[in-house]
């Protein structure tokens, strides 16, 4: 998990998930609150990975769909989850965690409050 500012004044940051550390831009902050799913939680402050296992009733597509995030934050910002979306079609299933092992996705936004 990283966070990523979009804008140079700081009112707006995009939180994306990776499956490699080597994906993340230079530029990229962690991600430092808690993360949870239906098999599991963890605390996160400094790029270190929320290792997440999908349970046997369920697939990766399940599990991060499960996936809430709860970010520490100043006063001023707040945070929106952005829902996992399945981009398989029925001709063609894809496994939801080999998609963010080739490109990040983006499952939030921090935004400053006025």
């Amino acid at each position: 998990l990283y966070v990523l500012p979009v804008d140079e004044e700081g009112k707006l940051d995009f939180v994306f998930v990776c499956g490699h550390r080597g994906d993340m831009p230079e530029e990229a902050r962690p991600f430092v609150g808690s993360v949870t799913w239906d098999s599991g939680s963890a605390k996160v402050s400094n790029h270190e990975p929320a290792v997440m296992e999908a349970t046997s009733e369920g697939s990766c597509l399940t599990c991060l769909q499960s996936m809430r995030l709860a970010p520490t934050l100043p006063a001023g910002k707040r945070f929106e989850m952005v829902e996992w979306e399945d981009t398989s079609t029925e001709e063609q299933k894809a496994c939801q965690y080999q998609r963010c092992l080739i490109n990040p996705v983006r499952v939030g936004k921090i935004e400053s409050v006025e």
